[in-house]
């Protein structure tokens, strides 16, 4: 099925407003503030939405997406944060019993 320019335009203004909330909200996770403001002071965020709504875009609103790209980020970087805590206590778990074996193998 193909879809017309118009469509097409939509679909990648959704998915780039998607992706700034996301690496907004990975940034604020991580500490990270980047300011990010156009000459005008508009923020980017609201300059895609600007275009999605003169597009004729009545979907879900600004703060619907929002939420859902921040709950995802939140996730993602919750997830991530387990995986590499559980990385790094195999890794000390074998460092204990090497040490353990070594000691024994030590003792008279």
């Amino acid at each position: 099925m193909t879809h017309s320019p118009e469509q097409e335009r939509l679909s990648t203004l959704r998915q780039q407003a998607f992706r700034l909330a996301y690496a907004e909200r990975i940034n604020e996770l991580r500490g990270v503030y980047v300011a990010r403001f156009d000459k005008r002071g508009l923020h980017p965020y609201s300059v895609l939405w600007g275009q999605l709504i003169a597009l004729g875009e009545s979907g879900e609103s600004p703060e619907q997406m929002r939420r859902v790209a921040r709950a995802s980020a939140d996730l993602d970087f919750h997830d991530a944060h387990v995986e590499e805590a559980e990385e790094h206590r195999e890794a000390l778990s074998t460092k204990l019993a090497a040490a353990k074996r070594e000691s024994e193998g030590s003792q008279p």
